[in-house]
């Protein structure tokens, strides 16, 4: 497929709502998304598309064994990997999973992602789930990120980025994220950066 965006997706009868509710937001955040590479001189291809498979799938390796959420098509043919982050508070961190609920390391460890990117809304978790119930969902994005993942893990290696531990708690489940703040990470790690988000055309999404 010729387009410049492929989402990746598991899916099963066991979906959790928090990525039902992220894939729901996916056609607001693409154009963004898709802004702050052309503002860093790396405009993708047209069009989007989504993949959807089971864990048993080939193509769910790139999630379930890679963190991979998207695989990016440039518009002179070269390919990316990104992993994407939609969230619902004012925190404004680059979060990632240090040790997941079974105890096994997280994706901060096996995620092998070229670029992320992160994203924050203005109306909360429940809001948006309100909203996405409704059929009036429309989120309003606050602050967006777009890093160079693998140079985030040299200067992390280099103690040159400081990070927080905190435990997360859902639903019976305890996990454990390392984050910074957006303010506190090396400028050569960001590829683009919006404390204010611009408006963007609502390109068409497929």
């Amino acid at each position: 497929m010729d387009y410049g965006i492929i989402y990746i997706m598991i899916v099963d009868d066991k979906t959790d709502v928090r990525f039902k509710l992220a894939e729901a937001c996916n056609e607001f955040t693409d154009p963004i998304l898709r802004k702050m590479f052309v503002d860093a001189g790396m405009e993708l291809k047209s069009g989007s598309a989504c993949i959807k498979c089971k864990k048993e799938d080939l193509k769910g390796r790139y999630d379930l064994v890679e963190g991979i959420d998207m695989l990016l098509r440039f518009k002179d043919d070269t390919k990316g990997t990104l992993q994407q982050k939609t969230l619902y508070t004012d925190w404004n961190t680059a979060t990632f999973e240090e040790m997941k609920t079974s105890g096994k390391p997280g994706a901060w460890y096996y995620c092998t992602a070229q670029y992320y990117f992160v994203i924050y809304t203005v109306e909360s978790d429940a809001e948006l789930r309100e909203q996405l119930k409704n059929g009036n969902l429309k989120p309003t994005i606050n602050e967006a990120i777009l890093l160079n993942l693998a140079e985030v893990h040299k200067l992390s290696m280099n103690n040159k980025i400081m990070w927080e531990n905190n435990i997360n708690q859902y639903e019976g489940r305890r996990s454990s994220f390392r984050y910074t703040f957006f303010k506190d990470i090396p400028k050569s790690c960001i590829i683009a950066k919006y404390s204010i988000v611009p408006d963007v055309p609502n390109l068409p999404f497929e």
